[in-house]
């Protein structure tokens, strides 16, 4: 049973934390990317706006090059240029939300929780990408010791109020955080026990969420006894 335990709590290691990053990432980078050009389009066509744009995109690209061909001092220096040129064009906010990936690679965690941080609470960027900061921001945050903090908790409540883009995130990362406060207990009470439960009860009994989500939900669920 501790093994099931182990390996449904292991997306909370570094190695899990950064395959969803990167996997997020590269999903909002092309959807936002998307949006950017085709929104952009018509009144930037044969522009200097939109020649500019084409530039920041070939940047943008260069960076990844560099990921790829694991050239990482290369890439982080194209992404903290492009991140210097942060504007109504958005490629400064892709560059930061690489960046912070790229840190994770590096296994400089702290720098990369900074971030997002600020990511989080940047007013200048659409909520959706703030809310997506705050999710990779309390994960990271997961694995301290201290666990998420009381800030961090009213930003997960309130994605889960306004039934955000990541509501289904928000819930799965409060429920991962019941159950590690519980574990720090030695003796906990049954009613402890029975609201983490129900946390993970509840990623279960909905058809939008993701099925790994309820994977792991299952798993934990039948092991929460033993605790």
């Amino acid at each position: 049973m501790n093994d099931i335990l182990k390996e449904a709590q292991s997306d909370l290691t570094q190695e899990k934390l950064r395959v969803f990053f990167q996997k997020h990432t590269g999903k909002l980078v092309g959807g936002v990317v998307v949006v950017l050009l085709s929104a952009g389009a018509a009144s930037w066509m044969h522009s200097e706006k939109q020649e500019k744009l084409e530039a920041l995109n070939v940047q943008y690209h260069a960076a990844e090059k560099f990921i790829a061909e694991s050239s990482l001092a290369e890439a982080s220096n194209t992404l903290d240029a492009l991140a210097d040129q942060e504007g109504k064009h958005g490629f400064g906010t892709l560059a930061r939300f690489r960046k912070a990936s790229l840190l994770l690679i590096q296994n400089r965690e702290e720098e990369a929780q900074k971030i997002y941080a600020k990511l989080a609470k940047d007013g200048s960027i659409s909520p959706s990408l703030r809310e997506y900061a705050s999710i990779l921001y309390a994960y990271g945050a997961l694995n301290t010791q201290t666990g998420i903090d009381a800030d961090t908790t009213k930003q997960l409540t309130k994605i889960i109020d306004d039934k955000g883009a990541w509501k289904f995130a928000a819930r799965e990362i409060l429920a991962l955080q019941s159950l590690q406060d519980l574990k720090k207990i030695s003796n906990p009470d049954e009613k402890r026990v029975q609201e983490t439960a129900e946390k993970f009860q509840s990623l279960t009994e909905e058809a939008e969420i993701p099925s790994a989500m309820k994977q792991r939900a299952e798993a934990i669920l039948t092991v929460l006894p033993q605790l």
